[in-house]
């Protein structure tokens, strides 16, 4: 009972930090916030408490200390379209070890084209954004509940072809687990801010608190494992975002999945599915937003054998 009040407690606390600590001008870096896992999109990102043991080694996005559970080798690819003539990438491998989890990852943000005419009248097509990041992460569990982790990123960021900046950020986290309950936490994008010539802009500092619960669902009809998760995180400058995910894993092979982050994307509903094929995962989510063009994201994860 001790136990479990001193775990809401730590979230309610978490949740409640002082607003200073996400104060500043409007953040720049938002390559930093891009998700590389259709799983985490389509359970609306609810997964500060998600272990990559579930949720895949994607959930290291949200909090590095989900690398701790990894229990093989995994290799994530994902893309993205967007509703800008945007397009996202990403490429996440995770090697557990005696000593703890290794991870790293790559990932590519760039923004449709624009038209710059120079003083002779003269134009050329070029790249509004190109965003790219860089990730190691290590992960390590104490004993069978408690994981924990921290992450390094060098984000290197170039406007229109010809003002580019750079920056390296870190994330700490910690994750436990408790019966079928499991608690996250992480400070994110920890870091100095970008500086583009004589401007400069922070990053976007982002906290994250959650939980999760499993459900053992092998006594029904349809015997799989339900999982449902709740989120809060905010980022600088911005409001407290609530959000919420479920998914069913029907026979380690099948997954339904649907979420909502109820202060973004208009509030609409993210739905998503997934196929488990030997050590090949596909996993596909969609988000509708009204009268703009949907976004699809697809991603597959091959898992090592050991």
């Amino acid at each position: 009972m001790k136990k479990t009040l001193f775990l809401i407690s730590l979230f309610a606390a978490f949740i409640s930090l002082p607003d200073r600590m996400l104060a500043g001008t409007t953040s720049s870096g938002q390559a930093l916030l891009k998700s590389p896992s259709a799983v985490a999109q389509s359970m609306g990102e609810a997964f500060a408490s998600i272990s990559a043991e579930v949720g895949g080694v994607g959930s290291l996005h949200y909090n590095p200390a989900s690398a701790a559970f990894l229990k093989e080798r995994e290799v994530l690819f994902m893309g993205r379209n967007g509703i800008a003539d945007d397009t996202f990438s990403s490429v996440v491998y995770g090697h557990p070890t005696a000593h703890g989890t290794f991870s790293t990852a790559f990932s590519y943000f760039g923004v449709g084209n624009i038209d710059l005419v120079d003083n002779q009248g003269r134009a050329r097509s070029v790249q509004a954004q190109q965003d790219m990041v860089a990730k190691l992460n290590y992960g390590k569990s104490i004993g069978s509940s408690l994981g924990l982790g921290a992450g390094l990123k060098f984000l290197r960021s170039k406007l229109a072809d010809s003002v580019s900046a750079n920056a390296v950020a870190a994330d700490l986290g910690a994750q436990y687990k408790w019966r079928h309950f499991s608690f996250g936490f992480a400070m994110q994008n920890i870091g100095p801010s970008l500086k583009y010539r004589n401007k400069e802009e922070p990053l976007p500092l982002t906290l994250r608190a959650g939980f999760s619960h499993q459900i053992d669902m092998s006594r029904s009809q349809v015997p799989g494992r339900l999982t449902w998760a709740f989120d809060v995180s905010q980022e600088r400058q911005s409001e407290l975002e609530k959000s919420f995910g479920m998914e069913y894993l029907i026979n380690n092979m099948v997954a339904i999945r649907s979420g909502n982050r109820f202060n973004k994307d208009n509030g609409q509903l993210q739905i998503g599915f997934g196929f488990i094929v030997g050590q090949v995962q596909i996993d596909y989510d969609h988000l509708n937003l009204s009268d703009l063009n949907g976004v699809h994201t697809v991603s597959a994860t091959y898992r090592f054998k050991k």
